[in-house]
């Protein structure tokens, strides 16, 4: 499913490991809900989050991406493939976390998925189970659910992906607010972290609302305006091919 350029191994090796954006184009693989597997095949949405995320990156900043995602169009494939692509970069822990079950598990199978066929020679192997992936670099994926109101607060994580964020509450989780206040603690402020927001939309109220009204976009962003520190990423239907892959 990939190919690569005429160019010295250990250069192609280096770009792939230093560019979350080259892996994913390159290796990284989607099972749609019909059909075949498939490669990732990258949309407006997608590319903006692979530049907002390099670009911290590169610039020595926390990366820390909320995003209001429209319905099928791979908002949780390229949030669970950059988490994928950290954890075999670097040494961290991470968690996924969403308010019921299904939502956690449609992450984790996006995951298997990208392990299960991702051809890349990485020098860390890894393996993942029903609740946790780990690889021989020390890093590690857990999963949590909002139903637990001391979900990960025992912890301390490198990247986080909190899915559906704006529905925890819709969901029956009368603490949403606490819940995703707690485990956002967990994640320190240094440079070699991540926190993804990511959610459907669910009306202006909530604590996914007020961190979204919270935020900067990406240009004000790089010219200094911080914000709550983190920064939207959207794009509307019309931004979208009638045919979007990934």
């Amino acid at each position: 499913m990939s190919s690569r350029p005429a160019i010295p191994l250990d250069a192609w090796s280096a770009a792939i490991r230093g560019s979350f954006g080259a892996w994913i184009a390159t290796y990284g693989v989607i099972q749609p809900k019909e059909g075949e597997l498939q490669p990732v095949t990258l949309n407006i949405l997608q590319e903006r989050f692979i530049e907002v995320a390099a670009w911290c990156l590169a610039n020595n900043k926390p990366i820390r991406l909320i995003l209001l995602k429209p319905r099928q169009r791979g908002c949780s494939t390229i949030s669970v493939g950059f988490m994928r692509w950290w954890m075999q970069r670097f040494r961290a822990r991470g968690c996924v976390i969403g308010s019921q079950y299904k939502d956690v598990d449609s992450l984790w199978k996006i995951l298997n998925v990208y392990h299960d066929n991702d051809t890349f020679n990485w020098s860390n192997p890894g393996k993942i189970n029903e609740r946790k992936a780990v690889w021989e670099n020390g890093s590690s994926i857990e999963w949590a659910t909002a139903k637990n109101k001391n979900a990960g607060r025992s912890g301390t994580f490198q990247g986080l992906i909190c899915t559906e964020a704006a529905r925890w509450e819709n969901d029956g989780k009368a603490a949403a607010a606490a819940v995703l206040s707690g485990i956002l603690k967990c994640v320190g402020n240094n440079a070699k972290t991540f926190i993804i927001l990511e959610s459907t939309g669910a009306g202006p109220v909530g604590p996914f609302y007020e961190k979204w009204n919270a935020a900067v976009d990406f240009e004000d962003f790089k010219a200094g305006k911080e914000g709550n520190g983190f920064i939207r990423i959207f794009a509307g239907f019309q931004e979208f091919p009638e045919v979007s892959g990934g």
